[in-house]
């Protein structure tokens, strides 16, 4: 299945960025077995704070399914909440936890989270590199997990769609 969303945001000179769309998904695995089956929509807004010490902000956003072949109702707002501060030589201490709720099920999902970041050069590239863990402090009680270790690598490339509309 593929995840979208279409958003506009505005930046004030004080900070402060508003965002708000439409996001979605959309039922395109190759096998049902496979796919949430239905085509859901919702609203997404984002509102943060950003200064030269860190960022602060929040993303709410909601999908209800609107269409597709499985009949079981769905309703889910996912809430992410984060925060940031700059260390220096390209250091950043994050929070940033996705707190969700399952209107069907009436279920919780709530982590704590904390993430080091380090940005570097790999050659040319810019790299930032990144560890976190999550703590659960609630879960589905089924499936839901009770701590999550991450790592990622990832590339900061120029954004070539920004350079085309802003000629």
């Amino acid at each position: 299945d593929m995840g979208f969303d279409i958003a506009l945001g505005q930046t004030t000179p004080s900070g402060w960025i508003f965002v708000g769309g439409v996001q979605g998904t959309v039922p395109i695995a190759s096998k049902s077995e496979l796919s949430c089956g239905q085509l859901r929509l919702g609203p997404e807004f984002a509102a943060v704070y950003m200064n030269k010490k860190g960022f602060l902000g929040a993303f709410p956003q909601h999908q209800w399914d609107v269409g597709g072949w499985k009949d079981k109702a769905y309703a889910t707002t996912n809430i992410e909440i984060f925060a940031g501060l700059y260390l220096k030589q390209g250091w950043t201490l994050v929070s940033n936890p996705v707190l969700s709720y399952d209107w069907q099920e009436a279920q919780w999902t709530v982590p704590l989270n904390l993430t080091v970041k380090k940005v570097l050069r790999m050659g040319s590239l810019p790299v930032q590199l990144s560890a976190g863990l999550d703590y659960y402090v609630e879960s589905d009680d089924d499936f839901g997990q009770d701590w999550a270790v991450t790592f990622s690598i990832t590339p900061i490339v120029p954004n070539f769609i920004y350079s085309w509309l802003t000629k």
